[in-house]
């Protein structure tokens, strides 16, 4: 007998994991997944943002092309110094 998953009222917002069982499934069936990658960044890198502003306690302003901030005193905080031996190469 297969696992059947509970059903939920209609108009109920989809789960969380509901998201990874897509993307799992379209990475498979190699289908569109209901979420376009481009709206989870845009929706990743506004929160990310917010911390950055609220740290830095000033307004920050994202250039799209570089993906990088403005603001010289918001730099800061996008940036994650590793301890020693580990380092990120890109």
């Amino acid at each position: 007998m297969e696992y059947q998953a509970p059903r939920r009222p209609p108009g109920t917002p989809p789960e969380p994991s509901d998201h990874w069982k897509n993307f799992l499934e379209c990475v498979k069936s190699r289908a569109t997944p209901v979420a376009e990658i481009e709206w989870l960044v845009r929706a990743s890198a506004s929160c990310l943002l917010a911390n950055v502003s609220m740290r830095a306690k000033t307004r920050v302003d994202l250039d799209e092309k570089t993906f990088t901030v403005r603001q010289a005193e918001a730099m800061p905080f996008t940036r994650l110094d590793y301890r020693a031996p580990w380092k990120l190469e890109v």
